[in-house]
């Protein structure tokens, strides 16, 4: 199984790396910054489990613009991430009532007819309302199935051997995640 990217490294330019992601799918993390960890544990499931992601930890230059005050670089980062990926996955926390990018980054893939898709994380009780019109994941087991749901890992005939290796992510990713979601 080839493994996912962050495509945030290449925001810095397009690279033979890029060309070979291009045609998969790719998953914006919308997140707030206090759940930054949460976020790159999710991320790096996501990626074992054969999905590029866009996470934002990485992308240099949206860290200067944030550094700089840069609010229409900042924009022009979040939105150049949306462009480059084909779904969302809105992190839910207590965290993201007080976000103001996280309803914008919904709002921009929503419009660009993005794949919408929400995880409620341990310490949230609900979804935002925004949120329960679109795909909810409420653990462990709904993740894993929302990512087997996807283009990218829906081969014409899957092998036994590819079946074992994402169950050998799922175990292997399982623990850490149940830190920040439930199971």
């Amino acid at each position: 199984m080839i493994k996912g990217i962050n495509r945030a490294h290449l925001s810095g330019g397009v690279s033979e790396s890029y060309f070979a992601h291009a045609q998969r799918d790719c998953i914006f993390i919308s997140h707030k910054y206090e759940d930054l960890d949460a976020a790159r544990e999710v991320a790096e499931y996501i990626k074992d489990y054969g999905v590029d992601v866009y996470l934002d930890d990485h992308d240099l230059k949206l860290q200067k613009a944030v550094k700089a005050n840069n609010s229409e670089g900042i924009v022009s980062c979040i939105e150049g991430g949306l462009n480059a990926s084909t779904h969302i996955l809105v992190l839910v926390t207590e965290h993201t009532r007080m976000s103001w990018w996280v309803p914008y980054e919904t709002g921009y893939a929503k419009m660009g007819k993005k794949g919408i898709a929400s995880l409620l994380l341990k310490e949230a009780d609900e979804f935002p309302d925004y949120l329960k019109i679109e795909a909810t994941l409420d653990g462990f087991k709904d993740l894993s199935d929302y990512l087997e749901g996807l283009h990218t890992l829906t081969p014409v005939m899957e092998s036994t051997s590819l079946r074992y290796e994402r169950l050998l992510v799922r175990n292997q990713h399982r623990d850490a995640l149940l830190r920040y979601i439930r199971g």
